[in-house]
């Protein structure tokens, strides 16, 4: 029962995002992708001033979003971290001369196989629109 308490409490988490970030953004994620970033931005706290590298277990998210904690859903969230890290996505800052800067979501991210933990990262790029 105090598992299920655990998990309840996470997945209450609030995820805060400015609307800079969903208006001037262009970015595609799968759904698995999106619990990924969400759930990471969950971790981000109202009083952060940096972006820490969080560690959570697979096992851990699986339950917080509702997926199934089954071995062959290891591999799949493993290669959705790497689709992540793979994307890119133009933010425009509609600065006076029109620049757009590319940004990603996760800055290098690991994965301990004997645990079944994740360490990601929050890119810099995107503290002013998540801090």
């Amino acid at each position: 029962m105090e598992d299920k308490n655990k998990y309840y409490e996470m997945s209450e988490y609030q995820v805060v995002k400015a609307n800079e970030l969903i208006q001037k953004s262009r970015f595609n994620l799968s759904t698995l992708q999106q619990k990924i970033v969400l759930f990471l931005i969950s971790k981000v706290k109202p009083t952060d001033e940096e972006f820490k590298r969080y560690e959570f277990s697979i096992y851990d998210f699986c339950q917080v979003c509702g997926i199934e904690p089954k071995g062959e859903n290891y591999p799949a969230i493993r290669r959705a971290i790497k689709d992540i890290s793979d994307k890119s996505m133009w933010l425009d800052l509609q600065d006076e001369d029109g620049t757009e800067t590319l940004i990603r979501w996760i800055h290098k991210p690991s994965f301990k196989r004997n645990s079944g933990t994740i360490t990601l990262q929050l890119d810099e790029d995107l503290k002013p629109y998540l801090l």
